[in-house]
């Protein structure tokens, strides 16, 4: 078996997103995140998440035994750092433990306390929004590199909507202008959690393929 039937195995799509996915490769075993990693990838493209998404994220999540960071940097505005503020579908899971985790400061998201909590996690869910917010705070720092060690531990990663596209290695709609914008430079690159790819949104929905066309260019030279 290759490595990209070992990879895709274990990546869950849904909600209609599109991904391109013109090869996966995992290519220079010396870095830490070229290796196979052990954990999922649950992807959902956007609108009403269904129980049994939920159900199989709590499972690969380990469930009551587990360990939950909800990170809703994507959102706008001022964001509370509490609780509560975790979606009552989330909380409703029965993680034994859920922590938040935000902040839009890069310099934060490097520091070695801020990325604490990553280091029990069994599951990660981004939240929806403007993905670029969430690249903006993290990319580069310690926080991005905790998040890969969850994933290659053994953990799910997990996000709908912006959420969904941040685990790309590009970033498509990623333009602080608008979402209309598919390739901005300067806000082209995601976590790359499933590598040489680029992940869309509500692609039928909103009526979105053929917005694909040339990040899917893009992503086979």
């Amino acid at each position: 078996m290759n490595p990209s039937t070992k990879v895709t195995r274990r990546v869950l799509l849904g909600g209609w997103c599109l991904a391109c996915l013109p090869r996966i490769t995992w290519a220079n075993p010396d870095d830490v995140h070229a290796t196979e990693p052990k954990g999922h990838l649950l992807i959902h493209g956007g609108g009403s998440l269904t129980r049994d998404v939920l159900v199989r994220f709590q499972e690969l999540g380990s469930g009551e035994k587990g360990h939950l960071v909800y990170v809703p940097t994507s959102q706008e505005g001022e964001i509370e750092i509490t609780p509560e503020s975790v979606p009552g579908w989330l909380r409703d899971l029965g993680f034994g433990r859920v922590t938040v985790l935000h902040t839009r400061d890069p310099k934060e998201a490097d520091r070695e306390e801020f990325a604490a909590p990553l280091a029990t996690a069994t599951a990660i869910w981004f939240s929806g929004g403007r993905q670029w917010r969430t690249m903006d705070a993290y990319l580069g720092t310690r926080t991005a590199k905790a998040f890969h060690e969850v994933y290659q531990r053994g953990g799910v990663i997990a996000g709908s909507s912006a959420g969904a596209t941040v685990q790309g290695s590009y970033l498509v709609r990623g333009a602080p202008e608008g979402n209309q914008i598919m390739m901005a430079p300067g806000h082209e690159t995601g976590f790359g959690f499933l590598p040489d790819t680029a992940i869309d949104q509500h692609a039928i929905a909103r009526k979105r393929l053929d917005d694909m066309i040339p990040p899917s260019r893009h992503l086979d030279r």
